[in-house]
């Protein structure tokens, strides 16, 4: 059974007392690259895609060492441009299931959404992954847990709406927290799903 979300959250928090800081200033690099290229024009938007997946990856590989005290570094963030072609077609994909799910039914579209969430921790695990495998495990280890992830999720959105009123600011602790919530949410499904299959 996995952990419950308060739990996770607690836990996030803990990790994240008295090492706000440089995970911050991580994040928002991260955010700034993001974000600088969405506000642009097409160009920008389609630069955005093609990054995207790569610092998702990133941001993976960055958080599971954040959560494993490994000494994660800012230099981590970029490491997901040592496996780009993998990464990119990952988030493609997974872009066009949503997209499609959202535009048939919005509700097969947030199923997606939340069946493929782990499949940037796996790639950060598996650097010898195919894409397509890693969004299958993601989907397979998913089974029975997306309710707890989306109810999960709708605690991130209400401080997403929090945030607005802070003139964004507060996006720059909301990400970092996020990430590492989703990074211990990710180790107690593995967790289980390895106690499964043994």
């Amino acid at each position: 059974m996995l952990k419950a979300n308060q739990v996770i959250l607690r836990e996030a928090w803990d990790e994240l007392s008295g090492r706000w800081w440089p995970v911050v200033g991580v994040f928002f690099v991260y955010l700034l690259i993001l974000g600088g290229l969405q506000g642009g024009k097409e160009s920008g938007s389609l630069l955005s895609l093609i990054l995207a997946g790569p610092l998702n990856l990133g941001a993976a590989i960055y958080s599971l060492s954040f959560i494993r005290k490994e000494n994660p570094s800012i230099g981590q963030l970029f490491q997901g441009f040592n496996k780009f072609l993998t990464a990119l077609a990952a988030y493609i994909v997974m872009v066009l299931i949503i997209t499609v799910g959202i535009v048939l039914l919005i509700v097969p579209g947030i199923v997606f959404a939340l069946s493929y969430s782990l499949t940037f921790f796996i790639l950060a695990e598996n650097p010898d992954i195919r894409p397509m495998d890693a969004l299958k495990k993601s989907r397979t280890m998913m089974d029975g847990h997306r309710t707890q992830l989306f109810y999960l999720s709708l605690r991130f959105f209400g401080l997403a709406i929090l945030c607005l009123f802070t003139m964004g600011i507060g996006f720059v602790f909301l990400t970092p927290y996020v990430f590492v919530c989703m990074t211990l949410f990710y180790e107690d499904v593995k967790k289980n799903t390895l106690g499964a299959a043994s």
